[in-house]
């Protein structure tokens, strides 16, 4: 019986000649079928122009059907809206777009084509970032528009009049208004007007028009192309991008300076806007969303150490993106590593189940630094009760709140709880790994977990001081050396204090201004002293660094912050920088199972480098 034919039967690609397939978007009118036909090309080949779509797949759910091809197939509502307004009128669009040039029932195409997405990018003559659409009126004629019909109008020249205003136009105004302000402050735009009757300079919205587009420019962060995991490659390697809202396009580089600009107002006048219902939340997290794609993009074009990049730290610093297949997790990361690692071990392979790619990301990752970064991280942010628990499961859910905390706490490599030992790990064919590393001490006592709550924090505090015998022991000196009260102060706050950039920084010596900050806060917690900006100080590091996190204790007499439970024990494994806490396994003898890394005063700096290492099994 003769195979199927397929839109791809036509049209197979030779990897070795490093082929794709362009999809030919043909002309039409908005009622029109979507349809397009497939042409293969080679990246080698200088002549060959094209854009590339980056987009949200979408909800499977309502599907569209388009030619492709010659053959009906369904696409996703998203893409469907996507090449509808992309469509020419009289001309033929050439586009790349994955989930049409891709044979997706094909996993080793699929895999080949993956290894390929930074290179399809990076020569694209642009490539469009689909915000997705937007409701207008059906009145309007921007409900129909394409994106041709809206650049001949000159979208942005419309003024608030026009029937071509909508919650895309003032959207996108807001953008560029915020990216020409440079020299200007907040209460000089036409948003807002400066109420100062109170003695202070409080912002207003201006009018019922100004909050529809500080409505409208807060539901452009809604979209879901900003928390997708494949964006970060695509936008890294665009050597011209725009975004699309809708039927307009606008270039990034207006959303990098708008971000840049209120960076600089947030130093001054945004604390004018607090008055206004979550607006600066708003204009936070577009400064968070955009800087840190700017901040990537930046660091792998210019960044000389970027041969230092490990995989690790990209999954860590993306762990809150989403991916429609959970192995992507890792796979939408390769490209961004060091160009060295062509020759990788770890490749995508789409024919692997999830737990097995997870399994392999931790044995490359410990094979590129020689370290077990990779192994760190809170497991109550990754339970899967089919993995392993050494295994972090990167595409549980995390909260957001909690994980900006987390992710605080992972950037600091400022331990050497192991010294220099590279780390050194087997996997069995039981998926145990083994590793060495050196005993500490069992946990005896813990304490509540500290929450991002000011109101609690002093309670959580008072609770953890009470489980330190604080103040009886106030004169004592700690089991790991030096005075008891300062032991406490630097285990809750992970031995850190802030540099200049407000980034947590290892105390060194602990100099004058720690102390007294230790004192104000000792002072504020037991009731006999106002809160100073010192002691503030202390409490913002200490929210940075410790949210999610437990005080406990150890038999001996150690502190420690993690999330422990009574007799979990603390090592210290061979190539980590901090140490971990550990839980015997109820039916195997001599098995573990991790429970996250900790901090625990007196053993960051390799204290038990002297100590024998013993093998040690997680499971």
């Amino acid at each position: 019986m003769a195979a199927e034919q397929t839109p791809y039967s036509a049209h197979t690609l030779r990897h070795c000649n490093k082929e794709i397939r362009i999809l030919q978007l043909q002309p039409g009118c908005w009622t029109d079928r979507i349809s397009c036909t497939l042409k293969v090309v080679s990246l080698d080949d200088k002549q060959s122009k094209y854009e590339a779509l980056s987009y949200v797949w979408g909800t499977k759910a309502d599907p569209v059907e388009i030619s492709l091809h010659g053959h009906i197939v369904p696409v996703t509502n998203n893409l469907f809206k996507v090449l509808r307004r992309l469509r020419r009128a009289t001309e033929v669009r050439m586009l790349w777009v994955d989930a049409l040039c891709i044979n997706q029932s094909d996993d080793i195409e699929k895999a080949e084509q993956v290894t390929m997405m930074a290179t399809i990018y990076e020569h694209s003559a642009l490539v469009w970032i689909w915000l997705g659409d937007y409701e207008s009126e059906p009145s309007t004629p921007r409900d129909t528009q394409t994106v041709e019909e809206a650049n001949a109008d000159s979208w942005f020249k419309q003024n608030s009049d026009s029937k071509l205003f909508d919650v895309g136009t003032a959207a996108l105004w807001v953008v560029m208004e915020l990216a020409r302000s440079e020299k200007r402050h907040l209460d000089e735009f036409p948003l807002f007007i400066a109420d100062k009757s109170s003695g202070k300079v409080e912002l207003r919205v201006a009018s019922g028009l100004a909050l529809q587009a500080l409505q409208a420019f807060a539901r452009v962060l809604d979209a879901d192309w900003w928390r997708r995991v494949w964006v970060i490659q695509e936008f890294v390697f665009a050597s011209n991008a725009l975004a699309l809202f809708g039927s307009l396009q606008i270039p990034w580089m207006t959303f990098s300076m708008a971000a840049t600009c209120l960076e600089i107002h947030a130093k001054c006048c945004m604390k004018h806007t607090a008055s206004i219902p979550g607006l600066q939340k708003v204009f936070e997290q577009f400064i968070i969303v955009i800087m840190e794609l700017t901040w990537t993009f930046l660091t792998h074009r210019f960044d000389k150490n970027q041969s230092e990049k490990a995989l690790h730290d990209l999954m860590w610093q993306y762990r809150a993106f989403n991916a429609t297949d959970p192995r992507d997790k890792v796979y939408a990361l390769l490209s961004l590593l060091p160009d060295g690692n062509d020759d990788r071990k770890l490749t995508p392979d789409y024919t692997a189940p999830t737990k097995e790619v997870y399994k392999r990301a931790v044995i490359f990752s410990v094979d590129q630094t020689k370290e077990l970064s990779i192994l760190r991280g809170q497991r109550n942010y990754s339970a899967n009760p089919n993995f392993p628990t050494w295994i972090y499961d990167w595409s549980a859910s995390v909260y957001p709140g909690e994980w900006h905390f987390e992710r605080q706490r992972l950037r600091n490599s400022e331990y050497k709880a192991s010294g220099m030992e590279p780390a050194s790990i087997h996997c069995d064919d039981k998926h145990v790994l083994h590793l060495d590393g050196i005993f500490l001490d069992s946990v005896c006592a813990v304490g509540p977990k500290l929450i991002h709550d000011g109101y609690k924090a002093k309670d959580h505090i008072n609770a953890w001081r009470k489980l330190a015998d604080l103040p009886a022991k106030d004169s004592e000196k700690y089991a790991g050396g030096g005075d008891y009260l300062q032991a406490f102060w630097r285990t809750l706050t992970r031995d850190c204090t802030f540099n200049e950039e407000l980034e947590p920084k290892r105390i060194e010596n602990p100099d004058r201004h720690t102390l007294e900050a230790i004192g104000w806060w000792e002072r504020f917690t037991n009731g006999s002293g106002p809160v100073s900006k010192e002691s503030d100080d202390v409490g913002n590091l200490l929210y940075n660094i410790s949210t999610g996190l437990q005080f406990f204790l150890t038999s001996k007499g150690f502190m420690g912050m993690g999330n422990p439970q009574i007799k979990d024990k603390v090592f210290v494994l061979r190539g980590s920088n901090v140490p971990f806490i550990l839980r015997s396994h109820e039916n195997v003898d001599g098995h573990f199972l991790v429970v996250g890394d900790c901090y625990m005063h007196g053993f960051m700096d390799g204290e038990l480098l002297k100590s024998p290492w013993q093998r040690v099994l997680l499971m």
